[in-house]
């Protein structure tokens, strides 16, 4: 459950976005190298092997850099979606094609911190909150797999209700 003290709860997710950027900031080249790897090889095992329709992003330089195992997805026929946004509404295509909800099977979410339940904080506008809502109305099969670097799993993380709830997350 959620805690209901709105103002209360994004000054404390205010306060962790800024303790998670530091410590993204903190790791080192080869840490971030390294726990990229990882995340892609998990991905690898946990992602169907035969070509399906997957929600990608293209990451910032502070998120694990799954760019690598995209280009992979791609070449083996899988439809990799990108995020768009249009008038404050998240959209995802590839290329021109927009996403047909139904076709989804799996969604990659990039994060600023995640917990063992699952709970994510994103960057403050709720762009992935409302779009995650969506999608589990229209197809309620997708998996939403969480992609961050170890230093962003807490014990928990402040939500309030429109929050959404992850099906797992991966990281180094």
């Amino acid at each position: 459950m959620c805690h209901t003290e709105p103002v209360k709860v994004q000054e404390q997710k205010s306060r962790l976005r800024q303790r998670m950027q530091n410590r993204i900031q903190r790791m080192t080249r080869e840490e971030y190298t390294q726990e990229s790897l990882s995340v892609c090889e998990q991905l690898r095992c946990l992602l169907p092997q035969h070509a399906c329709a997957i929600a990608a992003f293209t990451p910032f330089s502070t998120e694990p850099d799954i760019t690598p195992l995209l280009h992979e997805l791609q070449q083996q026929h899988f439809t990799v979606y990108f995020p768009q946004w249009n008038n404050g509404d998240l959209r995802f295509s590839a290329g021109d094609k927009p996403l047909n909800p139904q076709l989804l099977t799996h969604a990659l979410v990039p994060g600023r911190a995640f917990d063992a339940s699952n709970r994510r904080l994103g960057r403050g506008q709720g762009h992935y909150d409302r779009w995650i809502r969506k999608q589990r109305l229209a197809n309620p099969q997708t998996q939403f797999i969480g992609i961050a670097f170890s230093c962003q799993i807490l014990s928990e993380v402040p939500c309030e209700d429109h929050d959404q709830i992850i099906d797992r997350v991966i990281h180094g």
